[in-house]
């Protein structure tokens, strides 16, 4: 059984293994691509294409170039994501050359970001970022309620009144009023 489509992966050397539909230079394309933080004329030229700056256009707009884009992204976000953590831990529980200030401030920061602490004052979680699973019954119909006036609002005219065709349509003046007239600015001379 193959992988699925689009499924990229690393062998120990860095190599990309397993990436389906693509050619050697397509996969140095991605892989520089990723590192480059996105310049697709250098990562064309990289990997060896003849016209750097359409191939990599061309390129970036792959479907399965962008398969595997994403594939690797994840994998480089869940790596930075697992070394941040492990940081952080180290650093809350004093096995790296933090101070206590900065171990105070990450074990609030951990704390925070799982959700443990209460709301300041005047920063109270409005209905809407509640989750669903959490509202009661009257929280529920208030969410349906509004959705449905901006729905009713949605669907009214934009703009109040009645259409005209351009025959009913008032005629233009010819002439503009008194008001109107174009004015001549003389340009300041620079003496």
């Amino acid at each position: 059984m193959g992988m699925p489509k689009g499924m990229v992966v690393q062998d120990e050397g860095g190599r990309f293994v397993g990436v389906r539909g693509l050619t050697d230079m397509e996969r140095a394309f991605v892989q520089e691509y990723l590192v480059n933080g996105g310049k697709q004329k250098a990562a064309a030229t990289v990997a060896g294409y003849a016209d750097p700056s359409a191939c990599g256009w061309h390129l970036s707009r792959s479907p399965k170039i962008q398969s595997a884009l994403r594939v690797l992204r994840q994998r480089k976000i869940l790596a930075l994501a697992t070394a941040g953590l492990a940081f952080v831990e180290a650093t809350i529980e004093g096995t790296n050359d933090a101070t206590m200030s900065q171990r105070l401030k990450a074990s609030m920061w951990a704390v925070e970001l799982a959700g443990h602490v209460a709301p300041k004052p005047g920063q109270e979680q409005p209905d809407e970022d509640k989750p669903m699973a959490e509202m009661t019954v009257s929280e529920l119909e208030g969410v349906i309620r509004r959705g449905e006036e901006a729905i009713r609002r949605a669907q009214q005219p934009t703009i109040e009144g009645e259409a005209v065709t351009v025959e009913d349509a008032p005629s233009v003046p010819a002439v503009w009023p008194d008001s109107l007239q174009p004015v001549e600015i003389e340009e300041e001379s620079t003496v």
